[in-house]
C-alpha cells in the first residue's frame, strides 16, 4: 500500500492508544446507526470510483434522514450529509 493504512494497521494503532476497534465488511446503515447512537462515530472505508479496491476513510458522524459524515481528505475536508443511497454510492 502506497499511502494510508489498512484494517490490521488500524488496529495496531487503536490498540496502542488503548482503543478498541471493531472490524466489519459490508456493515449497513443500521450498524453504523447503532454504533452513532452509543455516541461513537464509525470510520468507513470509502472505496476509489477507479477500482473498488482502494479508496480512503470517512467519519460518520451523525443520520437525519440522511447520513452526516466528515470526510477528512485535505483537498475537500469538510463536514457534508449524502443521502444514503449516495452513501452506498
Amino acid at each position: 500500500m502506497k499511502d494510508g493504512t489498512d484494517l490490521p494497521n488500524l488496529k495496531n494503532i487503536a490498540k496502542h492508544f488503548g482503543l478498541v476497534l471493531f472490524g466489519k465488511n459490508s456493515s449497513t446503515v443500521r450498524d453504523l446507526k447503532f454504533f452513532i447512537d452509543f455516541g461513537l462515530w464509525p470510520m468507513v472505508h470509502r472505496p476509489s470510483e477507479i477500482d473498488r479496491k482502494e479508496g480512503h476513510y470517512i467519519i460518520s458522524c451523525g443520520y437525519n434522514g440522511r447520513m452526516q459524515i466528515f470526510d477528512p481528505d485535505l483537498s475537500k475536508a469538510r463536514l457534508k450529509e449524502e443521502s444514503y443511497e449516495e452513501f452506498y454510492r
